[in-house]
């Protein structure tokens, strides 16, 4: 219906519309995700963290308080469901 209303009765060319499920594999891996998750968001806390410390006061500094605090919100939550032992990055 859409086909016809944009290239008409008479106009031979229709586009198609692909729906479902793509043929794909799923692969799985030996690694330990939660662990490399960790790592990454315990390293953009530390990031963001340090480029607070060194910010000028203003507009700047309090978007970035608001960065760290996620980042660091995150890595706290993440750490508390995956590691409740104590973690500490490399």
């Amino acid at each position: 219906m859409a086909q016809r209303g944009t290239y008409g009765k008479n106009d031979q060319r229709r586009l198609y519309v692909v729906t479902g499920v793509y043929t794909q594999k799923l692969r799985a891996t030996q690694e330990n995700v939660p662990l490399r998750i960790m790592r990454r968001l315990w390293k953009g806390r530390t990031y963001w963290a340090k480029r607070l410390a060194q910010a000028p006061e203003g507009k700047p500094k309090q978007r970035l308080q608001r960065v760290a605090g996620f980042c660091k919100a995150e890595a706290d939550a993440f750490r508390a469901k995956w590691f409740p032992k104590s973690f500490e990055a490399d």
